[in-house]
C-alpha cells in the first residue's frame, strides 16, 4: 500500500472548543416499563442499562439506553424522533449548544454548532431523560499533524465495505476525556496509545459503541460476569499503526474496531471465562463465539472478529464493524 505523505496546515483559531461538564456515570437502576421489560430481562445479572420510558430513533436506529453520543460535523443536522407507547406530549428538548427546531411533539431537528467541541442534549419527560453527548468534530483534511498531534496519512481508499475515510476527528482534552459515550464506555477507552500531550485526536464510529454494548449484554445473558469490557486498543492513528508494525489499512484506523478482554476481578488479566481453572486462549474463544450470536441477532453490525492467545493482559478478542463477516485467530 502506498502511503502519501501530505503536510497541510489547518488553522483552528476560529474553532475554539466549547467544553461543558462531563455527564456523571449512568445510573445502574433499570426503569421497568412495557418498553424495556424484555431487554432488561436479558441484560444480565451484573450489567443493567438505565432506561427512560421512551426510545430515541436517530437515523432509523432505535437507541434504548439513556447515555449516548453522536459525532457530528460543524453545522450538520440530525433528526431525533421519540418512540413511546403512550401519549405525545410532555417532552422537553434542551441543548447547551446548537439548535433544536420543529414543533411536532415527538420530533426535532438538531443543527450542530459551528465551533468544534462537546455539547450536551437532554430529552426528558418528568424523571425520565436521555442524555446525548454531541462531539462536533474537526473536518478531516488529510492533515499529517494537528496541533502537534501526529496523525499520519490515510490511504485514498479503504478495503472495507463500511469504512470510508474519516469524516472528522474528535478533539480530546483533559476536560472531556472522561465523557461517557454509552452506559459502559468513555471517550478515554478509545484514545490512541501514542505518547502525546493534550489535545489528542480520535476517530470513532457510533456503530462500534452500539456493537460493544450489545455484545456486553449478550455476554451477561449467557452467564459470564462482565461489568464492562476492558479496551486494549481502540482508535489507532495511521502513524501509530504503521510504526508499531500493525497491518496497514487496519479497521482500527477508521475508528471501527476494538481489542477487548473481560476482567471482572480487576487483576489486569483476562478472566477464566470457561471455568476450567486456567486462563488462556480458551477464554478468548468463549468470548469470540458470542460475537456470532450477537451478530445473528443484529446483522446490521456484521464485522470482523479474531482471538489472540496472549498479550500484556492475556488472551483477547478483536471485534469490528467493517460490514462483512470475517474471522481469524493467531
Amino acid at each position: 500500500m502506498t502511503w502519501v505523505m501530505l503536510s497541510l496546515m489547518y488553522s483552528f483559531g476560529a474553532q475554539s472548543a466549547r467544553i461543558v461538564a462531563v455527564l456523571p456515570p449512568p445510573s445502574p437502576q433499570v426503569v421497568q416499563s412495557t418498553i424495556d421489560q424484555t431487554q432488561a430481562a436479558t441484560a444480565g445479572a451484573t450489567t443493567r442499562f438505565a432506561y427512560a420510558d421512551f426510545l430515541l430513533n436517530v437515523g432509523g436506529t432505535l437507541w434504548r439506553w439513556d447515555t449516548l453520543a453522536f459525532f457530528m460535523l460543524p453545522g450538520e443536522q440530525k433528526s431525533f424522533r421519540i418512540s413511546s407507547a403512550d401519549g405525545d406530549g410532555g417532552f422537553v428538548w434542551a441543548a447547551t449548544g446548537g439548535t433544536f427546531s420543529g414543533t411536532a411533539p415527538r420530533e426535532r431537528n438538531y443543527v450542530a454548532p459551528a465551533a468544534t467541541g462537546l455539547y450536551q442534549l437532554t430529552i426528558s419527560r418528568g424523571r425520565h431523560a436521555k442524555h446525548v453527548n454531541v462531539f462536533v468534530m474537526l473536518p478531516f483534511r488529510h492533515q499529517d499533524e494537528i496541533n502537534g498531534y501526529r496523525v499520519g496519512t490515510y490511504s485514498r481508499q479503504s478495503h472495507f465495505p463500511r469504512m470510508g475515510l474519516p469524516r472528522g476527528l474528535i478533539e480530546v482534552t483533559q476536560a472531556n476525556v472522561n465523557t461517557w459515550l454509552s452506559p459502559h464506555f468513555r471517550l478515554r477507552d478509545f484514545v490512541c496509545h501514542q505518547p502525546s500531550n493534550f489535545p489528542k485526536y480520535v476517530v470513532l464510529r457510533e456503530d462500534l459503541l452500539r456493537k460493544l454494548e450489545l455484545l456486553l449484554a449478550t455476554v451477561n445473558r449467557k452467564g459470564i460476569v462482565c461489568p464492562t469490557f476492558h479496551v486494549i486498543s481502540g482508535y489507532r492513528t495511521p502513524y501509530f499503526n504503521r510504526h508499531n508494525g500493525n497491518v496497514e489499512n487496519s479497521v482500527h484506523t477508521y475508528g471501527g474496531a476494538a481489542d477487548i478482554y473481560i476482567d471482572a476481578d480487576n487483576d489486569g488479566m483476562m478472566d477464566d471465562l470457561n471455568r476450567d481453572g486456567r486462563r488462556g486462549v480458551k477464554d478468548a474463544i468463549a468470548l469470540y463465539d458470542l460475537v456470532d450470536l450477537m451478530e445473528k441477532e443484529h446483522p446490521e453490525l456484521l464485522g470482523g472478529a479474531g482471538y489472540y492467545r496472549g498479550g500484556a493482559h492475556g488472551a483477547f478478542v478483536h471485534i469490528d464493524v467493517r460490514g462483512q463477516r470475517t474471522r481469524w485467530h493467531d
